[in-house]
């Protein structure tokens, strides 16, 4: 039986949780997902604890299922034409890196556009690609502070509460990421125009209030 992404092409350019996360959702209704990770030291999500009995990072293996991966130096020529056939033949492009980072490798959403009119392009960072704290660097803890949320996540008389319930946010963040994603797929092929999308924290947060 076909499922509802079958024939749909992601290049997964994230790191860590919200985009795998994401990605993983997608490949898991039949997307194929091409994860492109930095040559030697890969997604940093493959160190994390704990470990299965070949090293590998249990959390890494499953958020990463049902996906290819390929190791591409992007800030190499060849490592840009190897990435760049591969768009021609691609649907979405999802990357998380800090605003600006794309576009001086070569392959923002205009540039990638001209090689595939129909490209999805979607941008996850923190704060989103403009405005004043674009360029900050941040973790969930980060975001929810700045969103209000570790106000109520505390104990009696201001005593630390545990951030337990804050893991969640990144797994939101996914969430937030692919909705779009997936209401724009139906219309690929059908003359649609080119999509750039962007995800950020804050918007989504605000429900947890």
């Amino acid at each position: 039986m076909s499922l509802p992404l079958s024939g749909i092409r992601i290049l997964d350019l994230s790191r860590l949780l919200p985009g795998a996360y994401a990605s993983q959702m997608m490949a898991d209704f039949g997307a194929d997902v091409i994860k492109v990770e930095e040559p030697e030291s890969g997604d940093y999500g493959r160190f994390m604890p704990p470990h299965g009995p070949d090293g590998m990072s249990l959390y890494f293996t499953a958020i990463n299922r049902n996906k290819r991966s390929i190791t591409l130096n992007l800030k190499k020529e060849e490592g840009r034409d190897v990435f760049l056939r591969l768009v021609r033949d691609a649907d979405v492009v999802l990357e998380s890196f800090r605003p600006g980072v794309m576009d001086r490798l070569g392959l923002g959403y205009e540039q990638l556009k001209a090689v595939q009119p129909g490209i999805i392009y979607c941008a996850i960072s923190g704060y989103g690609q403009d405005g004043p704290y674009r360029l900050r660097a941040g973790h969930d803890l980060n975001y929810a502070g700045y969103a209000g949320l570790l106000h109520y996540n505390r104990g009696g008389e201001g005593a630390d509460g545990g951030g337990a319930q804050n893991r969640c946010l990144d797994d939101r963040r996914g969430d937030v990421a692919l909705a779009p994603r997936c209401h724009c797929l139906p219309e690929y092929g059908q003359g649609s125009s080119p999509r750039s999308l962007q995800t950020r924290w804050r918007p989504p947060l605000l429900q947890y209030l």
